[in-house]
């Protein structure tokens, strides 16, 4: 198998390669992913960490159903995202996050579809995501006594 690391800040890609460079099966991206472009079907899983929290609403939902394209049949979106308020104990000037409840990223995934025009890749007339998990990240509640 082979792992595509993308991050839009080249800072962030260029100490992933240091790490990981030498495993041989990572290649590295550094790319706008609300921009970017892959061919259907070429995943099997993407993972996602804190990023959905940064993007607005209509981001999210285009890139929900990019994701679903580029998914594998019986493959799995994973994402990490913070909590659905602020869990910090500083206040902040400028904060740029969506504090959204999770109830709200169901919304827009369950609403990503395909149609098989688009690429979906089963008998049935459209393809989506299924809700897996849902869980709250221990860290978060022990250290920060934020279950939300």
């Amino acid at each position: 198998k082979h792992v595509v690391a993308c991050d839009f800040m080249e800072m962030s890609i260029a100490e992933n390669r240091r790490q990981h460079g030498a495993l041989g099966n990572v290649s590295f991206m550094v790319a706008d992913v609300t921009e970017l472009e892959q061919e259907a079907g070429s995943y099997d899983v993407v993972f996602s960490n804190w990023l959905l929290m940064y993007l607005s609403d209509a981001e999210v939902k285009a890139l929900a159903a990019k994701v679903l394209r580029w998914l594998t049949p019986g493959g799995v979106l994973f994402f990490r995202e913070s909590c659905f308020r602020p869990s910090g104990d500083r206040p902040r000037k400028g904060n740029p996050t969506h504090y959204r409840n999770p109830r709200d990223y169901f919304a827009m995934f369950d609403a990503a579809e395909l149609s098989p025009a688009e690429g979906a890749n089963s008998s049935s007339s459209s393809s989506h995501l299924d809700l897996f998990c849902c869980k709250c990240v221990d860290t978060y509640v022990t250290v920060k006594k934020n279950q939300n």
